[in-house]
């Protein structure tokens, strides 16, 4: 059997552990403290006011990074949401994968989904001029996600997005992303 599936133990490693850019490596490229869809993406996650886009919060954003949105909730890779007795109303990105198939051209590999979803607690779904907090943090991260360069991967394909509410108070967009190996590989 081919050794770059083997770790250094000899035994097989499964394409789930190496195939795939990690959930974290997604993450640093969308919230690259260099981009200013990083500051604009802190601000719609963590400012619980209409007009959050507006420049006197770049100082409140400043210190936040990405392992204190995650640390905080704003972030998961839990595809559920639940909302605990008297939390804070904030608005959340869930990402994850899924959906796992075998690669037809090179069998060490799969394709799989990379699925987005975006909710906002009610309170927060509308910013100033009528826009849409979930639609404005998907729109951001669909563009990275779309344009990113990702080691072992040979396309990303974008599914249709949809509407879903996990629970009564929050409502958001569900977003899909096709990876696929075969063209790479």
């Amino acid at each position: 059997m081919n050794e770059k599936i083997r770790d250094v133990k000899g035994r097989l490693k499964y394409s789930y552990e190496f195939c795939a850019p990690t959930i974290n490596d997604i993450l640093k490229t969308i919230f690259k403290d260099t981009k200013a869809e990083s500051v604009e993406l802190k601000k719609l996650l963590t400012i619980d006011e209409t007009d959050c886009l507006d420049g006197k919060y770049n100082n409140d954003v400043k210190s936040i990074n990405l392992g204190k949105l995650i640390a905080d909730g704003y972030i998961t890779n839990c595809p559920n949401v639940k909302l605990n007795e008297n939390e804070k109303a904030k608005a959340r990105i869930i990402i994850y994968f899924d959906n796992f198939e075998k690669c037809n051209k090179n069998l060490e590999y799969l394709n799989y989904t990379l699925e987005v979803k975006v909710v906002s607690h009610v309170d927060l779904w509308t910013l100033d001029d009528l826009e849409c907090r979930p639609l404005k943090i998907l729109g951001y991260i669909d563009n990275i996600i779309k344009n990113g360069k990702y080691d072992k991967i040979g396309r990303v394909e974008p599914l249709p997005t949809t509407y879903f509410s996990p629970c009564e108070e929050m409502i958001g967009y569900w977003a899909s992303y096709k990876f696929y190996h075969e063209d790479k590989y």
